[in-house]
C-alpha cells in the first residue's frame, strides 16, 4: 500500500495500538529569576495551572516535574508528509513500529544524520550546489534515510532544497525520497497551529519565512522545514531550547543494529556543517554509539573545530596501545601502593539505605579522584590547556549575551566553568585514539564526491570498529584460558562477520557507485573477502555498472560457472535458460530500440527474448543471416546442427573455451541492451577482440537507422565509431607484429560468432574506416592475386601477365611469377596443408612454389607445370581478365547480330544466323552464373539471398536484361507473319542491348583509368 494514501482511520487504529503517550508538566519550575518570569514555568504555563505549584530549588528536569500523558497527536501536512508527538523517551521499538508499520517506510540501505546550528555555519555558493547535487544523486541511487532536526533554518533550509530538487525529478516515482525531521514539540513556532491542524496557514507561513532572518524568533524556535516527508516530534513537557539529548543517536543505533552482533548492521553516518556547542555533544553522542561522523572542513565553528584538533592530535593515532580502548568521560584511574595502574569508574549509590561503611569508604575514596585522575586526561595532559583555551574562545566568547537577568556573577562564572569543562570531556571523548578513527574530514575544495566520502567514513569508522570487537573477543578468550579448537572457532566467527559487513557495504558501494573506496575497503585485490560474489556479479550486471563488473572479472570471478551449470543433470536441459531468464527476460527493453527489431504479438505487446529460438533470430535481423546460429539448447543440438551444415568443428572443448563463449555472451547482451560501458569491459577481456568490435558497430548502426533523433541516436552514432576505431587499433597493433597474419586474421572464420570473417562483417556494416586501412587493402590484393604475387607493377610483369593470358594460359607457367613458400626454404620437410581447399589458401605453404624447384629440372615436371597452370586460372585477376573479354566479346557479337543479322527465321537448318545462336548461348551461360552466384552467397536462407541479391543494383540490371532478352526472343519467333510484327521483336532487343552496355558500368569502375577512384 502506498504510504502516503493510506486512511486516516487505518493510521488512527494503528497508532492506538501502540499506546502511544507524550509528556506533561505538573510541577511547578521557575523559567527565571526575574520579575517578568517569576509566575511562569518551563513549560511555559503558569505557575497557578500546575498540580504543585510550589516552588522548589532543584533544577527542572523531565523526569521530576512531568509526568506521561496517554495522548497523542498525529495527522499529515498539507503536503502529506504525516507527523506524530511522541514522549522523549518513548522506547525506540515503538518508534521503529511507527516508521515501518504505520508509516510503511522501506528499510533503508543507509542512514545519514545532518548535523548544524541556526546560526554557527558558513558555506559559499559552490559548496551548496555541490552538496545538493550530491544529496540529490544519494537520494536517486540508494533507499537512503536522511535525518535532521526539521526546522526551517541555517544549513537545514539548503538539505530541503536538496529534498525539493529530488522530489521534482522524482516525476515517475523510481526513488522513495525519506527525509525525516527528528525535532522537539516545544521548540516549534506554530505548535498550536499544528494542534489544531491549520496546515494552510501554518506552510504557507514557512514558505514566507524561507529566506527571512531567523534572528527574529526567539527563545530557541522554529518553524518545520515542509519538504520533510515526516516528522517525529518529541516532547519533554518544556517549551524552547531544542535538547532531546541522545534521542536521535539512540533511534539511529538501534534501526542500524549497529552494536548488535548477531543482527545485520546498516552503515549509517553522520554530516557536521558547522555547528555550535550542542552540535558537539551530539557528536559526542554519535560516537559513544560508534556511529561514522563526516566533518565539512570550512563551515566554520564546530566542524572546523574538530578538523583541527584532529590534526593537532595526530600523534595519538601512533599509540598501538590505545587504539583498541575506549575510556569514558567519567572513567578514573588509580595507582596502587605497589605501583600498578587500574580503572575504576565512579560508584554511584543505588539507594540511599546503603549502610553507613559503604558510604563512608565511597567518600574516602573519591577524595582521591579529582578530574587529574581520569582516563582522558592522562591521554591528553600535553594538549588539555590549550584545548581548554580553545573551547573558551570558540564557544564561549560570546557567552555574555546569554546570562540569565539577576542572576549572581559567580553563579554564572561557575555555570560557564562547568559547561567548559562539559564540552571539554565531550572533545577528548571524541579526539581519544580509539573513537578519533570514526572521525573524518571533508575537504570540499578536493575532487572527490561527497558520497564517496560518506562511504569511506563508513568503511573506516566499521573496519576500526571491527578490530575492536575482536580484540575484546580474543581478551576474553585468554582470561578463560580455552583451548586451540576455541580460539580457532574464535577467530572463524571474525571471519565470517567480517565477509557478512564487507558484503553489506559492497551492495551499498554498488548503488553509489563508489568503486574505489571498494576496492581500498572491501575488495582488497580479493573476491574472498565477500560472500555471494556470483548473486553480487549479477546484480552489478542488471545495474549496469561496469566498473564494479571489471572488478570482478579482475579478480578472476569465473562468469561461466555462474550461468553454465556442470553437473551432469544439466546436460540434457537449456544451456541458457539461466542466462537468458536472468539477463534479457526482465530486461526494460524502452531504454534501447531493440524492441523495433523484436515480434510482437497479437496484442501489440512485445515478446520478449525468452528462449535460445527468439535470440537468435533477433541477432539474424540485427546481425544478418550469414552468421550461423549461436545459441543451442544442449551441446546435442549444437553438435547436430554443426554436422548438417558441415561445419566441421571438433567438439573438444578446451578449459578456455566456457570462459570465451559466455565473454561473447555478456559481450552481445551488453550492446543489445545499449551497455555501451560495460561491453567495453567485456571487450578488453576476450581473446578476439577485433571481430568483436565490428559486430558491435553493426548492431549499433542498425539501432541508429531506425532511431528518429534526439541524444540516444547521437550515442549510437558515437560508439559506433568507438567499436570501429577500437577494431582499426587491434589491427594496427596485429600489424606491427606480423603482417601475414593480421591479413589471416582478417579473413578467418570465427566460430565464436557463427563462422563469420571480420572482413564480412565490416563489409556488411559499411565500416569504410576499417576497410581502408592498409592491412585491409592488403587481404582484399591478396584475395585478387591468389597464387600469383600481388607486387606485379612493372612493365615487364605486365607484359607477363598478357603474355599470359593471350596464350590462355599455356605460357603462364613459364612467363609469370608465382608465391614462393619461404618457410620452405629452411625446411625440406613435407608441409601439411594450412587452409581448406575450398576456401581463401592464397597463402597455405603446402600450395605455394618451393623456390628451389624449376619447371626445366624438376622430375615431375608435368605436375609442377599444372599446378601453375591451374594457379593461374585460380587467380581473381585472372578471372576478372576473362570475364571483361568474354563480356565485350558478347556485346559486340550481340551489337553485331541486331545490326546485321536480326531477321525473320527462314525455312531452313539453322532457321537463325550462327551468330545469335552464340549470343542465344552466351546468355544463357550468364543465366546460369546468375543462378550460381544466388545460390552461394554468404546469407544461409533464401529470403536472405533473395533481399542481398536484389539490393544489388548491377543485380536488378542484369536480372532486367536477361529477362528482356528471352522475351525478346519468343517474340522473335512468334511474330514472324510481317515486317511491322517483327519491328517489336527488335525494339526489345535494341532497349535490351542498352541495358546490358549500361551493365559494363560495373567493369569499367573497378579500373582506375576508367573510372572513379574507389573511395572505402
Amino acid at each position: 500500500m502506498n504510504r502516503s494514501r493510506q486512511s486516516r482511520e487505518e493510521l488512527d487504529d494503528s497508532i492506538a495500538e501502540l499506546n502511544i503517550r507524550c509528556r506533561v508538566c505538573y510541577k511547578y519550575g521557575r523559567l527565571g529569576i526575574d520579575d517578568d518570569e517569576e509566575n511562569i514555568c518551563v513549560c511555559k504555563r503558569q505557575k497557578d495551572e500546575h498540580e504543585s505549584n510550589k516552588l522548589k530549588e532543584i533544577k527542572w528536569t523531565m523526569k521530576n516535574n512531568t509526568r506521561e500523558n496517554i495522548q497523542y497527536v498525529w495527522d499529515r501536512f498539507q503536503s502529506g508528509a504525516p507527523y506524530i508527538r511522541l514522549a522523549l523517551d518513548t522506547p525506540c521499538e515503538k518508534i521503529e513500529k511507527i516508521i515501518f508499520d504505520v508509516w510503511k517506510i522501506p528499510k533503508p540501505a543507509c542512514i545519514i544524520s545532518i548535523l548544524t546550528d541556526a546560526d554557527y555555519f558558513k558555506i559559499n555558493d559552490q559548496f551548496e550546489t555541490t552538496f545538493i547535487n550530491d544529496i540529490v544523486d544519494i537520494i536517486k541511487r540508494s533507499d537512503t534515510w536522511l535525518l535532521t532536526s526539521g526546522y526551517d533554518h541555517g544549513f537545514i533550509h539548503v538539505v530541503g532544497r536538496a529534498l525539493n530538487k529530488a522530489k521534482s525529478l522524482n516525476f515517475d516515482d523510481k526513488y522513495v525520497i525519506t527525509a525525516i525531521g527528528i525535532s522537539k514539540w516545544g521548540s516549534i513556532v506554530d505548535i498550536k497551529e499544528v494542534k489544531n491542524q491549520k496546515n494552510e496557514e501554518r506552510e504557507q507561513r514557512n514558505t514566507e519565512n524561507m529566506h527571512t532572518n531567523h534572528e527574529n524568533i526567539s527563545n530557541y524556535q522554529w518553524n518545520l522545514e515542509i519538504n520533510h516527508t515526516h516528522y517525529l516530534m518529541f516532547d519533554d513537557g518544556s517549551v524552547g531550547y531544542d535538547d532531546i539529548t541522545d534521542t536521535r543517536s539512540k533511534l539511529v543505533n538501534y534501526m542500524a543494529r549497529l552494536n548488535n552482533e548477531h543482527d545485520v548492521f546498516v552503515p549509517v553516518a553522520t554530516i557536521v556543517v558547522g555547528g555550535g556547542k550542542n552540535t558537539i555533544e551530539n557528536i559526542y553522542y554519535d560516537l559513544k554509539f560508534k556511529i561514522a561522523v563526516l566533518l565539512i572542513s570550512g563551515t566554520g565553528y564546530a566542524a572546523d573545530f574538530l578538523s583541527r584538533w584532529l590534526l593537532y592530535t595526530k600523534e595519538l593515532d601512533n599509540e598501538l596501545t590505545k587504539q583498541h580502548i575506549v575510556s569514558d568521560i567519567d572513567e578514573f584511574f588509580i595507582i596502587s601502593n605497589e605501583g600498578k595502574c587500574s580503572s575504576l569508574r565512579p560508584l554511584i549509590p543505588k539507594s540511599q539505605n546503603r549502610s553507613k561503611s559503604i558510604a563512608s569508604s565511597i567518600k574516602r575514596t573519591s577524595k582521591h579522584l579529582d578530574s587529574k585522575n581520569k582516563k582522558l586526561s592522562e591521554i591528553f595532559k600535553n594538549y588539555i590547556d590549550r584545548l581548554e583555551k580553545d573551547i573558551t574562545y570558540t564557544f564561549f566568547r560570546d557567552n555574555d549575551s546569554n546570562k540569565v537577568k539577576g542572576q549572581d556573577k559567580h553563579q554564572q562564572d561557575d555555570d560557564k566553568q562547568n559547561s567548559i569543562n562539559k564540552l571539554l570531556n565531550q572533545v577528548m571523548f571524541c579526539l581519544q585514539p580509539a573513537v578519533r578513527t570514526h572521525l573524518t574530514i571533508f575537504n570540499s575544495n578536493l575532487d572527490m564526491h561527497l558520497s564517496e566520502k560518506i562511504f569511506q567514513t563508513i568503511c573506516h569508522s566499521r573496519k576500526n570498529l571491527a578490530k575492536i570487537r575482536e580484540n575484546e573477543r580474543l581478551q576474553k578468550f585468554d582470561t578463560q584460558k580455552d583451548n586451540n579448537e576455541a580460539l580457532k572457532n574464535v577467530y572463524h566467527q571474525n571471519e565470517i562477520e567480517r565477509k557478512i559487513e564487507k558484503t553489506k557495504l559492497l551492495r551499498l558501494a554498488m548503488k553509489w557507485e563508489n568503486i574505489q573506496v571498494a576496492k581500498d575497503f572491501i575488495f582488497q585485490n580479493s573476491l574472498d573477502n565477500i560472500m555471494r560474489k556470483n548473486a553480487l556479479f549479477k546484480e552489478a550486471l542488471k545495474q549496469n555498472l561496469p566498473i564494479f563488473v571489471y572488478e570482478f572479472l579482475r579478480l578472476k570471478i569465473k562468469p561461466a560457472d555462474i550461468f553454465f551449470q556442470k553437473d551432469l543433470d544439466s546436460q540434457n536441459k537449456s544451456k541458457y535458460a539461466n542466462f537468458i531468464r536472468e539477463l534479457y527476460h526482465d530486461q526494460d527493453y524502452d531504454k534501447t530500440h531493440l524492441k523495433n527489431f523484436l515480434e510482437k504479438d497479437d496484442n501489440n505487446k512485445i515478446i520478449k527474448i525468452d528462449s535460445v529460438v527468439t535470440l537468435n533470430n533477433i541477432l539474424e535481423k540485427l546481425i544478418g543471416d550469414y552468421m550461423h546460429q549461436l545459441y543451442f539448447e544442449t551441446e546435442a543440438d549444437e553438435k547436430k546442427y554443426h554436422e548438417e551444415k558441415r561445419l566441421g568443428r571438433l567438439f573438444l572443448k578446451s578449459e578456455t573455451d566456457p570462459h570465451q563463449y559466455i565473454m561473447r555472451d555478456l559481450f552481445l547482451w551488453a550492446i543489445l541492451m545499449n551497455y555501451i560501458d560495460m561491453a567495453k569491459v567485456f571487450l578488453s577481456f576476450m581473446e578476439y577482440r577485433i571481430c568483436s568490435a565490428l559486430i558491435a558497430t553493426k548492431i549499433l548502426k542498425e539501432y541508429y537507422s531506425v532511431a528518429s533523433y534526439g541524444d540516444l541516436k547521437t550515442e549510437y552514432e558515437k560508439a559506433s565509431k568507438y567499436f570501429e576505431n577500437y577494431a582499426i587499433d587491434c589491427l594496427d597493433k596485429c600489424d606491427d607484429e606480423n603482417v601475414n597474419q593480421t591479413c589471416e586474421i582478417i579473413l578467418q572464420r570465427n566460430e565464436l560468432y557463427g563462422y563469420v570473417t571480420c572482413l564480412q562483417v565490416a563489409a556488411d556494416a559499411d565500416d569504410k574506416k576499417f576497410l581502408a586501412t592498409q592491412c585491409c587493402v592488403q587481404a582484399m590484393d591478396d584475395i585478387w592475386f591468389d597464387k600469383l604475387p600481388p607486387d606485379q607493377n612493372t612493365y615487364k610483369d605486365q607484359l607477363r601477365n598478357f603474355v599470359g593470358v593471350i596464350s590462355l594460359g599455356l605460357l603462364a607457367p613459364v612467363t609469370i611469377l608465382y608465391r614462393e613458400n619461404k618457410t620452405a626454404r629452411l625446411k625440406h620437410t613435407p608441409i601439411l596443408p594450412k587452409f581448406s581447399n575450398h576456401g581463401i589458401n592464397y597463402s597455405d605453404p603446402s600450395l605455394l612454389e618451393d623456390p628451389q624447384s624449376s619447371l626445366l629440372e624438376s622430375d615431375d615436371s608435368f605436375v609442377l607445370y599444372w599446378n601453375r597452370f591451374k594457379n593461374f586460372h585460380l587467380s581473381l585477376r585472372t578471372k576478372y581478365i576473362y570475364h571483361l573479354i568474354t563480356y565485350i566479346f558478347f556485346l559486340l557479337l550481340f551489337s553485331y547480330v541486331l545490326l546485321f543479322n536480326f531477321s525473320p527465321p527462314i525455312a531452313q537448318t539453322p532457321s537463325i544466323h550462327w551468330t545469335e545462336i552464340f549470343t542465344i548461348i552466351l546468355v544463357s551461360c550468364i543465366l546460369i552464373e546468375e543462378i550460381h552466384y544466388f545460390c552461394t552467397q554468404d546469407n544461409l536462407g533464401f529470403l536472405g539471398k533473395t533481399i542481398t541479391y536484389f539490393t544489388n543494383y548491377f543485380k536488378l540490371m542484369t536480372l532486367l536484361a536477361i529477362i528482356l532478352f528471352y522475351i525478346g526472343l519468343i517474340v522473335r519467333f512468334t511474330r514472324v507473319n510481317s515486317e511491322d510484327s517483327f519491328r517489336a521483336a527488335r525494339i526489345i532487343m535494341a532497349i535490351d542491348i542498352e541495358i546490358w552496355w549500361l551493365r559494363s558500368i560495373s567493369f569499367v569502375v573497378v579500373i582506375p583509368y576508367l573510372g572513379p577512384h574507389l573511395v572505402a
